[in-house]
């Protein structure tokens, strides 16, 4: 599944991505900025990881951008 929408909060802290499923449904995922404090990554790297239970249907894009930003607006 490519990729077919990213945004970010204005923090940067989280994001969420939208992307489009073999049935034709909208797959929206919302990440949490990950810096890797404990050794994993060296210092200023990054990389974005899944919030479990942050994934979330829609039937078009439109709904999936307007859940996707909600969802930034309730971690916000």
């Amino acid at each position: 599944m490519d990729i077919l929408r990213e945004e970010y909060s204005a923090s940067g802290e989280y994001k969420y991505e939208i992307r489009r499923r073999r049935d034709g449904l909208f797959q929206v995922s919302v990440e949490k900025k990950y810096t890797g404090s404990d050794g994993y990554m060296p210092e200023g790297w990054f990389q974005y990881l899944p919030i479990p239970d942050m994934r979330h249907i829609a039937d078009t894009l439109k709904r999936a951008a307007e859940i996707g930003e909600e969802c930034l607006r309730n971690l916000a």
